[in-house]
């Protein structure tokens, strides 16, 4: 808990928000779910200095329609209750939100290895997701 502290004071400063490249073709990708029926929901425990370096991040790199929330660290499933589906990159996160029934996604980094489950998916991409909940789902 503590180090989540310490990495997202740092990651905070509007400098190093701005610094950050997307995914690769996220906005296509976004875009294609949106257009495949799905409401985007951006729920981010970014500290609350993150907040106007986040949307003027979001603006910059033309994300597609979407609501943006902030939340406590680890209170995304307590916040919005189920979801249809959910995109996340925090193991914990998914975990939570799979125990409520809603299914996660988990792209893949270091920090979240784990074996895919009847409501959890790890995938390597945004690309992969996109592709999954359009066929999965729709």
């Amino acid at each position: 808990e503590e180090e989540w502290h310490r990495v997202h004071d740092k990651f905070s400063e509007e400098a190093n928000i701005i610094s950050l490249q997307p995914f690769l073709n996220i906005q296509l990708h976004l875009g294609n779910l949106i257009k495949s029926g799905y409401e985007l929901h951006l729920v981010t425990s970014r500290k609350d200095k993150a907040r106007i370096p986040t949307i003027k991040w979001l603006e910059k790199y033309k994300f597609p329609n979407h609501r943006l929330h902030f939340v406590k660290h680890r209170e995304k499933h307590l916040v919005f209750g189920k979801f249809y589906v959910v995109i996340e990159d925090d193991l914990q996160q998914a975990r939570d939100f799979a125990q409520t029934g809603t299914p996660a996604y988990l792209i893949a980094h270091p920090w979240n290895v784990t074996d895919n489950t009847e409501t959890i998916f790890r995938a390597k991409d945004w690309k992969e997701i996109s592709e999954q909940l359009q066929n999965k789902y729709h």
